[in-house]
């Protein structure tokens, strides 16, 4: 039994993907229950881990149980790792569960990354008169200009508005060096990444025409999709999703909410819509605008 301590619900788009996979979010909810929340001094067990036990005490079958647990490490939500004592499940981060870790805020693990401000990372350290990062706690080096035996009357004041120009000055360089970094920042568009088989089942699930493998031209859709996605993100100042799980959502959170039984095949022609068709940038655009 995991030791005392309240569990957060995270509403965020992992969380809401989740729900299109009970098996899976059920595992996940499981483990956040048992999941310990400071190191255990005997068993082994850390923050963050349990042991899962038999598949049949979670109510799975052992064919649901590996999927589940398949899917969960995919999309980096939890590790899973043999031991003599039985599997030890591990939550990865706090996207959907915060487990109210006892040692440390907890803080950082569900944080996305990758963004840039610092607007206002930058303030005089009182103890060295230095300008200092509250990020990294390092002294760049630069002192603002304080002294201990400056003269009284303008020249004082003197000293301390142009201190204060200084560090303004500093804030503005920093703040144009974020702006470039974030405009000169790429989205990872690796083909090779992408989980085939994963998103050949999210499909397959969706009723329409069956697919064993995902065709040259809609890996060219998937990326011109995923090139849109990732700018929009790069806009709001969001990390994007990996590649796998973006598509998987845009079809579930999106797709599926497009089809009409006249992409089910109830036309003139008996038409079915396929997976090239769900990823073309038309629908795509269609999609997206609609969700908007």
């Amino acid at each position: 039994m995991a030791d005392a301590g309240f569990i957060k619900y995270m509403r965020t788009e992992e969380a809401e993907f989740l729900l299109s996979y009970p098996h899976a979010n059920h595992l996940l909810m499981v483990m956040a229950y048992r999941a310990r929340r400071t190191d255990h001094p005997m068993n082994g067990l850390k923050a963050g881990q349990c042991f899962l036990g038999d598949f049949r005490s979670l109510g799975l079958t052992e064919r649901a149980y590996r999927t589940a647990k398949k899917q969960l490490q995919d999309w980096g939500l939890a590790d899973f790792k043999g031991t003599n004592k039985g599997t030890v499940g591990t939550i990865s981060n706090s996207k959907v569960y915060d487990i109210n870790h006892g040692e440390g805020d907890g803080q950082g693990d569900g944080q996305e990354t990758g963004t840039c401000d610092r607007s206002v990372s930058h303030g005089v350290s009182p103890e060295s008169n230095k300008v200092t990062d509250k990020e990294t706690g390092e002294s760049e080096g630069n002192t603002v200009g304080y002294s201990d035996d400056f003269d009284e009357g303008d020249g004082q004041a003197d000293r301390q508005a142009t201190d204060k120009r200084q560090v303004s000055d500093e804030r503005v360089t920093t703040n144009k060096e974020c702006k470039k970094e974030r405009k000169d920042q790429k989205i990872p568009l690796s083909i090779s990444k992408i989980d085939e088989e994963e998103i050949l089942a999210v499909w397959n699930e969706m009723d329409l025409k069956q697919h064993r493998k995902i065709t040259d031209r809609c890996m060219k859709h998937i990326k011109v999709g995923y090139t849109k996605y990732g700018n929009e993100c790069k806009k709001r100042g969001k990390v994007p999703k990996g590649i796998t799980m973006w598509v998987c959502v845009y079809l579930v959170q999106g797709f599926s909410n497009y089809i009409t039984d006249h992409h089910r095949g109830l036309n003139d022609r008996g038409w079915i819509a396929n997976l090239e068709y769900a990823l073309r940038p038309s629908t795509y655009d269609e999609v997206t605008s609609i969700k908007d």
